[in-house]
C-alpha cells in the first residue's frame, strides 16, 4: 500500500504531461501503423506474387524468402516505437521522482535523442529487450487481447484439444519471465546513465540480485491491481447498458443500440488500458530501481530539464552583472508563453490530424478499400434482406429505413422494370402477394404502380405504403450512408433493365456503394460489360463444384444450406467474397460465422449482429453479461 501511494504520488505531479505525451504518441503512431502495415503486407505479397492468402496457401506464402522484409519492417518500426515511449516515460517518471515539472516538448526530445544513441550499433541489441520488457509490463491484458482475436475455427479446436501447446506457452512464459526478473532494469541503466547494453544487462542483474521474489511480488501485484481496475470497469459498462436495454424491452431500436453501444464502451476501454498499461507498469519498476540504488549505495544520476523555468532565469547573468532587469524578465515571460501556446498549438494540431486520419482508415477498413486479402481478417456483415422486412412491408421505403435504425450493413432489395422502363423496387413478377392486385411487374406503367398499396397486407398499421422507384432508394442510401444489394429480377419482357440500371447506378454516382446481384450469370455479364467496376454477385439457390471460376462474379450469395467450409476457401482464394442466404435463426448463424462468410443475408439483422457480436466479445465479457442478467432477472423477478 505505501509503494501504491508513492507511486500514485510520482505519477500526479506530471500526471497530466504523461498523460497527454500517451495520448498524443499512441494516436499518432496508430495513424502511420494502419498503412505501413498494410502497405508491408500488400508489397510483400506483390514481390512474392500472391494475389489472396488463404488457409491453404498461407504456409507456402511464409516460407518464401521474401517474405522476411515484412517481419524485418514491421520489427523495425516497432522497435522504434518502443525505443521513443519507453524512453519518454522513463524520462517523465525520472522528473517526477525528483520532483521537477516537464513537459511534452522535453519528454518527447529527450526520447529521441535516447533512440539517435540506441540505434548505434553496440546499442542496438536493446530493442529485442524493449519489445520483451514492454509484453511483459502489460502482461496482465495479454489473455483479453487473445481472447479477441479471431482465429480460425478449425485452428482453436485442434489448439484445445492438444496439452502440448499450453505446455509449450507455460515454459514460455517462466523463461520469459526469469529473463525480465534479470534485465528489467537495463534500460534504465542505458537510458540514465549511457550503459553499452551488456553493462546495462549485468548491472540490472546485479541490482536485482536478493530481490527477485520481491520485485515479482510487486511487478504482478500492480498488474493485478490494474486488471482488477479494468475489469470492474467493463462490469459497470455493461451492467449499465443490459440495464438500460431491460428499461425497454419492448425497442428494438434500443436493443441494437445497446449492442452497439457495448461494443463501441469495450473497445474504448480496452484501447485506453492498453495505452496506460506500459507507464503504469513502468511507475512501479522505476520506484523499484531508485529503491535498490538507495540500498545498494549506488548514485541516482537525474536527468537535467532542458528547459529554463522563469525562476532559473531570474538566477542567470544576462548582462555579465548578476542583475536581470525587470524589462529583461518582461521580455523572456512574453517569449514563454508565445513559446507554449505554439507547444499547446502543435499538440491539439497533432492530436486533430491523428484521430482524422484513424476515422478515415478505419471507414476505409469498413468499407474493404484497405482490407488485406487475408482470410480471417475481413470483417463479416449483415445484409438486411429486402430491408428489415420481418417488421416492415419488405421492399418499401419504411423497411429500408427499419434496416438502418436496426443497424444493418447493406440493405438488399429487387429490381423489375415498368412497361414505361422506370426501374421499381419489388421482388415478385407479379403485384398480386404484396398488394392484392394481379398484374404483371411489366404490364403497368409506374404511375399506376405508385398507387399500389403494398402495406396493408403485411399490417394494417401500414395502409398507403407505396412501392418506391430504385432512384428514391439510392439518395436514401446516400443520407444513410448504406450500401446497397440490387438484385435484378429480369425476364424476356423487361429487355434492357440491364442497361437502363447501370445508367442509373453511373448518374447517381453510386458505383463504389453498390453490388448488382442476379441468379441469371448472363444478367451479371451484361452488367461488366456495360461497366466493369460495378461489383457483381452470383446468386445460387444450389452451388457445386468450381463456382469461383465464373469471372463475371466478383463475388458469390449462395443458400446458407450450400456452403461448405472448403467453398469458402476456394472462393477466398479466387480473391472474392461468399455471402449466405437466407440465415434467420441463431443455429445457422453461428454456422456462417464459423464458416468464415463475409455476409450473411437475413430477415432477423437484430440475431445476426448479436452472434456476430458475440463471436468477436472475450469470455470474460459474455461471463460478466450472463452474470449481469441473472442478477436482473431476479430483481425484475423480485418486483
Amino acid at each position: 500500500m505505501r509503494r501504491l501511494k508513492t507511486a500514485l504520488a510520482v505519477i500526479n505531479r506530471n500526471i497530466g504531461v504523461l498523460a497527454g505525451f500517451e495520448l498524443i504518441y499512441k494516436l499518432a503512431t496508430t495513424a502511420l501503423f494502419i498503412p505501413l502495415i498494410y502497405g508491408t503486407i500488400q508489397l510483400t505479397m506483390f514481390l512474392t506474387g500472391y494475389s489472396y492468402l488463404t488457409a491453404e496457401n498461407i504456409f507456402k506464402f511464409l516460407k518464401n524468402p521474401l517474405f522476411l522484409i515484412c517481419p524485418l519492417i514491421l520489427l523495425t518500426a516497432v522497435g522504434i516505437y518502443v525505443i521513443l515511449d519507453v524512453g519518454a516515460v522513463i524520462y517523465i517518471i525520472d522528473q517526477s521522482y525528483h520532483k521537477k515539472k516537464t513537459d511534452i516538448i522535453n519528454a518527447f526530445r529527450f526520447a529521441l535523442f535516447n533512440a539517435r544513441t540506441l540505434l548505434r550499433a553496440k546499442r542496438i541489441t536493446v530493442v529485442p529487450i524493449l519489445v520483451l520488457l514492454l509484453m511483459l509490463s502489460s502482461v496482465s491484458l495479454i489473455p483479453g487481447a487473445l481472447d479477441r482475436l479471431a482465429l480460425p475455427s478449425n485452428l482453436s479446436r485442434q489448439i484445445s484439444r492438444h496439452p502440448v501447446p499450453w505446455i509449450a506457452a507455460g515454459i514460455g512464459i517462466v523463461i520469459l519471465l526469469v529473463v525480465f526478473l534479470h534485465w528489467m532494469y537495463a534500460f534504465h541503466y542505458v537510458a540514465l546513465e549511457g550503459c553499452t547494453v551488456s553493462d546495462a544487462c549485468k548491472k540490472s542483474a546485479a541490482l536485482g540480485k536478493g530481490h527477485r521474489i520481491h520485485d515479482l511480488f510487486v511487478f504482478w501485484l500492480q498488474q493485478i491491481i490494474y486488471l482488477g481496475l479494468y475489469g470492474l470497469l467493463i462490469a459497470v459498462e455493461l451492467f449499465l447498458v443490459v440495464f438500460f436495454s431491460r428499461l425497454f424491452p419492448w425497442s428494438d431500436r434500443l436493443n441494437a443500440l445497446s449492442i452497439s453501444v457495448t461494443m463501441i464502451v469495450l473497445l474504448i476501454t480496452l484501447i485506453v488500458f492498453t495505452v496506460f498499461g506500459m507507464p503504469f507498469a513502468y511507475v512501479f519498476i522505476c520506484l523499484l530501481y531508485y529503491d535498490h540504488k538507495a540500498q545498494k549505495g549506488e548514485p541516482v544520476i537525474s536527468i537535467p530539464v532542458q528547459k529554463r523555468t522563469a525562476k532559473e532565469f531570474e538566477q542567470q547573468d544576462l548582462n555579465h552583472d548578476g542583475v536581470v532587469t525587470p524589462e529583461e524578465f518582461a521580455q523572456f515571460m512574453v517569449i514563454e508563453k508565445k513559446h507554449r501556446k505554439k507547444i499547446l498549438i502543435i499538440e491539439w494540431c497533432m492530436i486533430v490530424i491523428s484521430i482524422a486520419a484513424i476515422t478515415f482508415y478505419l471507414s476505409a477498413l469498413q468499407r474493404g478499400w484497405f482490407n488485406p486479402k487475408i482470410e480471417y481478417l475481413h470483417t463479416m456483415e449483415v445484409t438486411a434482406h429486402r430491408g428489415a422486412s420481418a417488421d416492415f412491408p419488405e421492399n418499401t421505403m419504411a423497411a429500408f429505413q427499419g434496416a438502418v435504425d436496426l443497424g444493418a450493413d447493406w440493405i438488399e432489395l429487387d429490381v423489375h422494370m415498368s412497361s414505361d422502363g422506370q426501374i421499381f423496387v419489388m421482388h415478385d413478377s407479379n403485384f398480386k402477394r404484396t398488394t392484392g392486385v394481379d398484374a404483371f411487374a411489366w404490364s403497368l406503367p409506374y404511375a399506376e404502380i405508385v398507387k399500389l398499396d403494398a402495406g396493408s397486407r403485411f399490417d394494417g398499421a401500414f395502409m398507403g405504403v407505396r412501392i418506391p422507384l430504385l432512384r428514391e432508394v439510392i439518395e436514401f442510401a446516400k443520407e444513410a450512408n448504406i450500401p446497397l444489394n440490387i438484385e435484378i429480377k429480369p425476364s424476356v419482357q423487361e429487355e434492357g433493365l440491364e442497361e437502363k440500371l447501370v445508367q442509373m447506378i453511373q448518374e447517381e454516382n453510386f458505383t463504389g456503394n453498390c453490388v448488382v446481384t442476379s441468379q441469371n450469370y448472363n444478367s451479371i455479364q451484361k452488367v461488366k460489360e456495360l461497366d466493369e467496376t460495378i461489383s457483381t454477385v452470383y446468386v445460387m439457390g444450389f452451388a457445386y463444384g468450381g463456382i469461383s471460376r465464373l469471372e463475371a462474379a466478383d463475388a458469390f450469395s449462395v443458400r446458407h444450406t450450400s456452403v461448405t467450409d472448403q467453398m469458402v476457401s476456394r472462393v477466398h482464394n479466387r480473391g472474392k467474397q461468399l455471402y449466405a442466404w437466407t440465415v434467420n435463426n441463431r443455429y445457422n448463424i453461428n454456422e456462417m460465422i464459423s464458416k468464415n462468410v463475409d455476409n450473411i443475408i437475413t430477415d432477423n439483422i437484430l440475431l445476426a449482429k448479436e452472434c456476430i457480436e458475440k463471436s468477436q466479445t472475450g469470455d470474460i465479457e459474455q461471463e460478466y453479461l450472463r452474470i449481469i442478467n441473472h442478477i436482473l432477472d431476479n430483481i425484475m423477478g423480485g418486483l
